[in-house]
Order: structure tokens, then sequence, then C-alpha cells
């Protein structure tokens, strides 16, 4: 069993406690939210005044996430947070909006600040996985998607590291990752995808096929399955009808 199977099994049995992960009720959490309280107690009390401003710039950014004014929604954020700047959800907010408006920077300096706050963030690291993959920033990304399951091991996150492995090449680790996550949720269409193109650069059009049309049974909706498994195919038919070439004799 190698490493990531080691790890992985962990995947389905930890799903059953997600739910304290997402309120960030854990030992360290508390005892990170402790020390924020004993922060906050130095600082001078809000007036009546900033708290209403606190709410009104809350609504006002809610509401304009929720209809997609990210620009708007953005400043209202920014602007709670001069007021008050140890709200983590805020800054969870806010990482999304800057990757709509394709501030990298801004959302990771956001997911940054969260995490100092809330040490224990699963989704701060996973999506902080994310940009950095995107920035190309791959041992970065990695670092944060192992972070992240340190805290809660799920198979999403297992799969975007092995995305990121597919990215730099090594493709080894990321076929193991894909093949531990179709064992413990064979319902994972992207893993099954995955796999299959895996096979399918090695012109392994059996294992491919498998694995792609598994893909298509799970998501039968999805076009790029249905693509690939139509050209696996046609790959599979292309090779049964070569000539097979004779063997030489031996004189």
């Amino acid at each position: 069993m190698n490493n990531y199977l080691k790890h992985f099994i962990f995947f389905l049995i930890s799903t059953l406690c997600f739910s304290t992960y997402a309120n960030g009720k854990t030992e360290n959490d508390n005892s990170a939210e402790s020390s924020a309280v004993e922060q906050i107690k130095l600082k001078p009390p809000l007036s009546e005044k900033d708290i209403e401003r606190l709410d009104y710039y809350h609504k006002e950014a809610l509401a304009a996430l929720r209809k997609g004014e990210y620009q708007y929604s953005a400043l209202m954020f920014e602007k709670y947070l001069k007021i008050k700047d140890d709200n983590p959800k805020i800054y969870e907010y806010l990482a999304p909006i800057y990757i709509k408006l394709n501030r990298e920077e801004d959302a990771l300096q956001a997911l940054q600040a969260e995490i100092k706050i809330r040490p224990n963030s699963f989704n701060a690291y996973f999506e902080m996985g994310k940009l950095y993959r995107e920035m190309g920033e791959y041992k970065t990304a990695i670092d944060c998607f192992n972070k992240s399951l340190d805290i809660f091991k799920t198979a999403e996150a297992y799969f975007q590291l092995g995305l990121t492995y597919e990215r730099i090449n090594e493709l080894d680790k990321a076929k193991n990752i894909y093949n531990d996550i179709v064992i413990l949720d064979p319902n994972h269409a992207e893993a099954n995808f995955s796999l299959g193109l895996l096979y399918l650069r090695k012109n392994d059009y059996k294992n491919a096929y498998d694995k792609i049309s598994r893909a298509v049974e799970i998501n039968p909706n999805n076009l790029n399955y249905n693509l690939y498994l139509q050209k696996t195919k046609f790959l599979m038919k292309e090779k049964s009808a070569e000539p097979s070439i004779p063997e030489p004799k031996n004189n």
C-alpha cells in the first residue's frame, strides 16, 4: 500500500467529522481564537457609529456579491476591514471575489490573512494551492494542498494535488493519487477521467477506455468525457486494424 493510499484511507472516516472542521471547532482553532480574543481586548471598543458602518458595509457587500457586482462588493468588504480587520469570514469572502476580478495577489493576501486568524482553515490552504498552481508556483501549491490535507482529507483536495503533479510531469505520483481516489470513491468522475487520459498518453487504450467509459457512466452529459471516449474507441479500432509484423526467422 503506497503512502497516498495510507493517508487517503482516512478520507471516508474523516468525512463524518467534516462539520467539526467546517465550523472551525478544532482544539488548535479554539486556542488561536482565544489568542485573537485576547488581542481584541487590548483594542479600544468600537463606537456605535463604527458598528453601524460595519453592519452597512457587510450588508452592501453581500447584496452586491449575490448580484455579481464584484467590484462594489470588494470595495464594501475593504471598507469593513478598515474598521475591523480580525474577522476571518470577511477574508474568506474576499478571496474568491478578488479571483473574479483577476486580482490574484490580493486574493493570496486575503487567504494569508485568514490563516493568521484561523490557522486550521482547510479552505484557505486549498484555495491558495489552486492559486499558486495557476501562477506556476507548483512546489508552493503542493505544499498548500498537503497542508489542507493535514487539516481535513477530502477527495477533491487529493484530486487537485494529483492535477498539480501532472503539471510538473510527475505522472506516476498523479496516477497513484487518482488510483487511490477511485478505489475509495469509485464514483469520482474526474479521477476516473484523469486516469483514462494518463493511460491514453501511454497508448494503453484498453485501460484508457475502461476509465473514460466509467467517467461517462457517472456523468453522461459531460461533452469532454464523451469526446475522449470516442477518440479512444477510434484509436483502439485503428490499433486492432494494424497488420501484425511477423517475427524474423532464425537462420
